[in-house]
C-alpha cells in the first residue's frame, strides 16, 4: 500500500504559518469559555441552469454552542433566501445531526472539533499535492482596511467546455481576503480560469457579523429541542 500524501508542516512554508497565525488570532476570543457563537454570511452566486439550490443570494445564520475548551456541543445552521424566509434549517447535538428541511438525519464522523472560522489554512496545507498554485499579495477590505490576499488556482490539463457557456474553462481557484488587523477571513470568491486568462466569478461569500454571546434566542432553542437522537 503506498502511502498517503502528508499535508506541509506549517513550520516549513511561511505563508501557511502567517496564515494559521492570523486565523488562530481571530479565532481565540470564540475558544475562551463557555458560550454561543453567532456568525452571519451571506454568499451570492450565478446559478446554472436547472439549479435550485443555493440562490443567487443567500444568507446563512449558524449559532454554536461552545464549551470551557471552545469545542461546539450544539449548533443550529439556518439559511435564508432574499425575501428573509427560511429555506433551509438543521441542527446537531453531539454527533448527531438532523436536516428540518430535507429530513436526513444521522451520526456524523465522532471527532470532536473547536469553533473556528478558518477555511484555509487546511486548503494551503495541501497545495503542494494538489499542484495548486498559491499568490500572496498586499489588497485592501471592502471596510478599507489592510487586507492579505491569498489566490489558489488550478489548471485542468485540457479545457472543459460547459453547456451554455461561451468560453471553455481552463482551470479553476479561490480568492480569500484576511483582516491583517483582525485575522479574520472576511471574504472568498470562486472562480473559473478562462481560456483568455480571465476569471469568471461564480460565487462570493462575506462574513458579515462574528459575535459570542451568553444565550442563543428562544427560536434557536425550539430548533434544538427536535433533535431526538435515534440509535
Amino acid at each position: 500500500m503506498l502511502p498517503l500524501p502528508s499535508a506541509t508542516p506549517i513550520t516549513d512554508n511561511p505563508l501557511l504559518f502567517e496564515v494559521k497565525q492570523l486565523a488562530d488570532r481571530f479565532d481565540a476570543p470564540f475558544q475562551q469559555g463557555p458560550g454561543w457563537v453567532h456568525v452571519v454570511q451571506e454568499t451570492t452566486s450565478d446559478p446554472r441552469g436547472g439549479q435550485a439550490y443555493p440562490p443567487a443570494y443567500l444568507k446563512s445564520e449558524r449559532w454554536y454552542e461552545v464549551d470551557e475548551e471552545g469545542y461546539v456541543t450544539r449548533m443550529v445552521w439556518l439559511d435564508y433566501n432574499s425575501d428573509e424566509k427560511i429555506i433551509q434549517q438543521s441542527a446537531t447535538v453531539g454527533d448527531y445531526s438532523v436536516n428540518f428541511t430535507t429530513g436526513n438525519s444521522g451520526f456524523n464522523n465522532g471527532s470532536r472539533y473547536r469553533f473556528s472560522l478558518d477555511t484555509l489554512t487546511q486548503s494551503l496545507s495541501n497545495a503542494a499535492q494538489n499542484d495548486t498554485r498559491v499568490l500572496r499579495e498586499a489588497s485592501t477590505c471592502e471596510n478599507g482596511k489592510p487586507c492579505l490576499l491569498i489566490t489558489m488556482q488550478n489548471n485542468f490539463a485540457s479545457t472543459v467546455q460547459n453547456p451554455g457557456e461561451e468560453q471553455a474553462f481552463a482551470g479553476s481557484g479561490q480568492h480569500v481576503w484576511i483582516d491583517l488587523e483582525t485575522g479574520q477571513q472576511v471574504k472568498s470568491q470562486s472562480f473559473w480560469l478562462l481560456e483568455n486568462g480571465n476569471e469568471s466569478i461564480t460565487s462570493t461569500e462575506n462574513i458579515v457579523l462574528v459575535e459570542k454571546m451568553d444565550t442563543p434566542p428562544q427560536k434557536i432553542l425550539d430548533i434544538l429541542s427536535r433533535v431526538i437522537i435515534v440509535p
